[in-house]
């Protein structure tokens, strides 16, 4: 049996996705393996809708069965949620093809760059730690020093969303030394769009459409999907329980969370104090080091309780594999990678459970039920059942 994985978010799954599918069937893989990130998406916000509806979406568009990246990884950096989902599917032992969208899908342009970004040749790495002085990002930094160091053509690429993931894809496989094969689809919409276009579109644009009550984003969704949005989440719908949070923790407290470092905390809790809205909290928080999303994951971080020491015990931590959906007829699957994985393949949730990242992804479900206008019944990962389409 040949297989492929693709890593993805489907935040929410529309033609675009179902493309690449299709694409990626093209090259006669058996069965598609989709890791997908749960609740919470890794751009820092709660996904649209939940992970069971975006389960089925990805079902009836192509995949054979769906996987959930757990939520630690999902809320990381690109770096470690390609090297946690890349980890993941090449623990199931039966992955052929790492197959993903990219804006430049020239495989040996992109593992040129990636071989820079891998090694860090002593002058590249002068130029970057140069940029990162000066108060730049650390994806902007990258781009500079990758233009700096290669040329325009290669900062380019660099600078592009799908691009960046796609050289952590690239720095992950070689990292583990992993026999998957990369295969990148060209993107056929621009990733940071907010606008639709003709044919495809970015899920950015969709999400627009969806919250400000239009209708014109539902002829890029399978019309059986339909009903699926008839509950959507905001992106600020948190925003009371982290005002909170904000402004009850100390900053000795809020500097045990992940990612809270260079007196960032300080400057939240400034921040929440004067925030009366979720932009509000976010313009006052932003730096120049730290990008939109980076500072939303952190927001995740501190709702979730994501410490540094929980960091530790994560990542010493055996990996796992959850099934959150499956095609009936690729049932057979599921017996295949439970004989061939090197980590344990879980279909349902045993009652009393003391891995530390799978408890996290319990109380991100139970968080995101919260984040739901009016709030969802709790427990919803006991009481859900397997996805079987």
């Amino acid at each position: 049996m040949k297989t492929s994985a693709i890593i993805a978010e489907y935040n929410p799954f529309h033609n675009g996705h179902a493309y690449h599918i299709t694409q990626t069937r093209h090259h006669s893989e058996d069965k598609i393996i989709v890791i997908m990130s749960g609740n919470f998406v890794q751009r820092g916000e709660p996904a649209i809708i939940d992970k069971w509806a975006r389960t089925q979406m990805a079902l009836r568009g192509g995949a054979d069965i769906v996987l959930e990246l757990p939520v630690f990884y999902a809320l990381s950096s690109s770096q470690e949620f390609a090297l946690g989902a890349i980890n993941i599917l090449q623990q199931l032992n039966c992955v052929d093809t790492l197959s993903f969208g990219a804006e430049t899908a020239d495989i040996s342009l992109l593992q040129q760059i990636q071989t820079v970004l891998e090694e860090e040749p002593s002058s590249y790495r002068s130029i970057l730690s140069s940029h990162i002085r000066e108060g730049n990002s650390f994806p902007k930094a990258q781009s500079l020093a990758i233009t700096q160091y290669m040329g325009p053509l290669y900062g380019d690429i660099v600078s592009k969303p799908n691009n960046i993931l796609a050289l952590e894809y690239l720095r992950a496989l070689h990292q583990l030394n992993s026999p998957i094969k990369p295969m990148a689809i060209p993107r056929l919409s621009s990733y940071g769009s907010v606008y639709l276009e003709e044919n495809y579109s970015s899920a950015l644009a969709i999400r627009s459409e969806i919250l400000s009550g239009r209708s014109a984003w539902k002829k890029y969704i399978y019309p059986e999907d339909l009903p699926l949005f008839s509950k959507v989440v905001k992106e600020d719908s948190l925003f009371p329980l982290l005002i909170y949070h904000l402004r009850t923790q100390s900053s000795s407290a809020l500097q045990q969370i992940r990612d809270i470092r260079e007196g960032l905390e300080h400057r939240l809790i400034r921040a929440a104090r004067q925030a009366t809205c979720y932009s509000e909290l976010l313009s006052l928080s932003k730096t120049k080091r730290f990008t939109m999303a980076r500072i939303k994951r952190i927001f995740l971080n501190i709702l979730l309780n994501i410490s540094n020491d929980l960091t530790i015990d994560i990542r010493s931590s055996q990996l796992y594999a959850r099934v959150l959906g499956i095609k009936r007829e690729s049932l057979p699957l599921l017996s295949f990678l439970s004989q061939h994985a090197h980590v344990p393949i879980i279909t349902k949730l045993p009652p009393h459970i003391s891995h530390p990242s799978l408890s996290l992804d319990l109380r991100a479900s139970e968080l995101y039920a919260a984040a739901n206008t009016p709030a969802l019944p709790g427990a919803r990962d006991y009481t859900h059942p397997l996805i079987i389409f």
